[in-house]
This record gives C-alpha cells, sequence and structure tokens, in this order.
C-alpha cells in the first residue's frame, strides 16, 4: 500500500465491526478520510468463541479465513483505504475483574499489539497518526505503538451501554487521559469526557451524498408513513412509541433495523398499522425511505442517549422528509430541523402539524441544511485537527 499524499497516514484501531448489516460512524468517516490520506481500519477484536459460531454459520459477516490468518490479513477496500483481520482473542468480556481479567487481558493485548505491529509494515516506517474509536480496553496497544499523534474518538456513553463488555468504561478514561486529542460526535460527550487543556472538537456524525442524491416519492401517500430506520433496543422509548401508534391509526408505521430486542417487535406488532422490515445495507437505505412521509427518532432521555448525535436524523433531512423526535442528547440543537416532543400527545400533535405543513420549499430548505453534514465536511474537520496537532 503506497501513500498518494503528503498527509501522513492514520491507523484506526476501531471497536466497530467493518462488515455488517447496519450503519457505522466509525467505518463511514474512516472511508471519508481516505480521501485525503491513507487509512487502515484495524478490524473488530474476534475471540475463539467468535471463530467457533463462525464454523457454525451464526456469525454473518466474520471473515473467518482472514481472522485465522489462512488466507491475508489486510484487505483492498480502495486504493487509499485497506482493513486489517486481527487473530482471535481468547474471551475476556466475562470475566469479573481480578486476576484472571488480568491475565487473558495482558495476552490479547500482546496478541493486538504484535498484529498492529506488523501491520504498519507497509507503510515502510512512514510517521502515522493513530486513532482509538471506542476500543478503550486494548488502548495501551495501540499507545505502545511508534504512532506520531494519539486521539480518541468516542461516539457513544460505552458506561451505559449494553454492547460494551464491563470493563470499558474503566479502561476509557485511562485512554483519554493518554490521548493527544479527543473527538467526540455529541456535544455533551464533550464536554463529560474532555480533559483540562486537552485539544477537543465535536465532529457530529455525518449522511452519505447519496441519500441527497435520491429523490422522494411524487406521488402523495394514500395513508402517510412514519418511517424509522435503525436498531431497535434498549434506547427506544417503547410506551411513547405504541401511544403514539393507538392514537393514529390513520398512520403506517415502518420500522426497519436490527431487531435486538424482540419484545419490541412483539408489542407493536400487534398493531395493524405497523411493519417491521430486516436490516438493510446502508446504500440500500435510501430506496426505503424516499417513500417515508415523515421520520422519527422515539428514543428514551437516559444515560445512554444523553451523548447520541444520531446518524438518522442527517439522513431524514437529507431526503427531504420533515423529522419528529424526543428531546435525547444533541436533538434540541437540531431545532428548528427536527421538532422536539418528549410527551406521546405532543409527539401525536408534532406529526399531525409536520405532515400538514410540509411542503417543497420547507423539503428544499431541509435538504440544504443536510448537504452540509456529509461525511466528506466531518472528515473534513477531523483532517484539520489532525494538521493543526
Amino acid at each position: 500500500m503506497n501513500e498518494t499524499t503528503s498527509s501522513k497516514p492514520l491507523l484506526c484501531l476501531a471497536l466497530p465491526a467493518w462488515a455488517g448489516n447496519y450503519t457505522k460512524s466509525t467505518v463511514e468517516l474512516m472511508k471519508a478520510m481516505s480521501e485525503h490520506r491513507s487509512v487502515l481500519y484495524i478490524d473488530y477484536t474476534y475471540t475463539w468463541k467468535d471463530v467457533l459460531m463462525g464454523f457454525l454459520g451464526k456469525k454473518p459477516g466474520l471473515p473467518l479465513w482472514r481472522v485465522l490468518g489462512l488466507k491475508s490479513r489486510v484487505r483492498e477496500v480502495s486504493a487509499q483505504l485497506h482493513v486489517w483481520s486481527l487473530p482471535p482473542l481468547l474471551p475476556i468480556n466475562g470475566l469479573p475483574p481480578g486476576l484472571a481479567f488480568q491475565v487473558v487481558h495482558r495476552i490479547n493485548s500482546f496478541l493486538v499489539q504484535s498484529s498492529i505491529t506488523k501491520a504498519i509494515r507497509i507503510w515502510n516506517g512512514a510517521d502515522f497518526v493513530a486513532i482509538n474509536a471506542c476500543q478503550a480496553l486494548y488502548n495501551r496497544a495501540l499507545q505502545n505503538l511508534p504512532a506520531n499523534k494519539n486521539i480518541y474518538y468516542c461516539y457513544d456513553e460505552i458506561a451505559a451501554a449494553q454492547w460494551t463488555d464491563r470493563h470499558a468504561a474503566r479502561y476509557e478514561k485511562e485512554a483519554i487521559q493518554g490521548a493527544d486529542a479527543l473527538v467526540c460526535s455529541g456535544s455533551q460527550l464533550l464536554a463529560q469526557k474532555r480533559q483540562n487543556g486537552q485539544p477537543a472538537l465535536q465532529i457530529p456524525n455525518g449522511v452519505d451524498p447519496l441519500f441527497l442524491q435520491t429523490q422522494r416519492t411524487d406521488q402523495p401517500q394514500a395513508r402517510p408513513i412514519v418511517g424509522y430506520v435503525g436498531s431497535l433496543d434498549e434506547r427506544i422509548d417503547l410506551d411513547l412509541l405504541e401511544t403514539v401508534i393507538r392514537a393514529l391509526p390513520e398512520y403506517d408505521f415502518s420500522f426497519t433495523g436490527r431487531l435486538q430486542q424482540p419484545h419490541i417487535q412483539q408489542r407493536l406488532a400487534a398493531h395493524p398499522n405497523v411493519q417491521f422490515h430486516p436490516p438493510l445495507a446502508y446504500r440500500a437505505l435510501p430506496e426505503r425511505m424516499k417513500d417515508f412521509s415523515v421520520g422519527i427518532i422515539p428514543f428514551l432521555r437516559n444515560n445512554l442517549t444523553a451523548g447520541i448525535y444520531p446518524m438518522k436524523v442527517n439522513e431524514y433531512l437529507a431526503l427531504g422528509l420533515p423529522v419528529v423526535s424526543t428531546g435525547f442528547g444533541d436533538m434540541h440543537q437540531l431545532q428548528p430541523w427536527a421538532i422536539v416532543a418528549d410527551q406521546a400527545d405532543a409527539f401525536v400533535h408534532a406529526l399531525r402539524t409536520e405532515l400538514s405543513n410540509d411542503h417543497p420549499d420547507k423539503q428544499r430548505q431541509r435538504r440544504a441544511f443536510a448537504a452540509q453534514q456529509t461525511w466528506q465536511a466531518r472528515a473534513m474537520q477531523l483532517n484539520e485537527l489532525i494538521e493543526k496537532l
């Protein structure tokens, strides 16, 4: 892999897996960054348990032969973007703090550092910048590498998330303290995690230009479609959502995404105006969303959602859709582009008002706002921070 720009290459130690059936901010940001500099994406830390599940066909997206080293660990996405598969690690998430955890963590950290040391040989000793994308558990392995600068990128409150292991939160503080700069997707995350005197920047989630290029269905819908795309998980305000669905039997409600909590579908699918769809590839989402009449983000307000700047808000706006959301995270900052309603009756009123008052001028204004929020624009922000460092 040859460097084609004067910018230092970028190594990203990532918590999210490169492949998958949902959109990941780290993946999208690194794709956009590869337009400015060479990027090496260190893929998710799969364990031997994952390998076993892969052999059983229960781990879709797992690059099994690359993880086992039976196929090249590096795969080329583009001339400037490569993905590196780490070897299998020992399962660690179920271990309580203590000696056993410390031993396994030390072994895993050695494996991560040794593999990345091999990976960066493709740069032939050139200076590089390292960014840790919420992979706090193995940050020490990253800091032991000869990176020119280290940046910590935080896009979720991992201390409150169910999808992180029980150890990540205590390692995150150490990772942030050791970083040369901090980047957060949400303003509240930035305020909470920033260290005194540390260079820090909010880089909100962006949107793919593909959404801007997609034209909404011109024909008026016989029944308005209230659409949601994204994971159906512990963030969903299920009580509010069910009350809204009951109050609007003349509207159809469409949900597309990973069903991480089956009881959400069990409760909502009982209503005849609700449809659930499996997750789609990112580039297929605009075709599904172009038939929506309005986009919603019905999240709870708690410690998990307090730091969120949702990707879906810019995706909705890029299609010219009105947006109704609860007031979690940075949503209040996005008014008037998104209407905030925290109570079910207010949410119902907002949906009716936005749909009755929607017109082409408003749709053009929403698209114009979203056009300034692309991943390419976000990459420019990160690139400028790196250059300043």
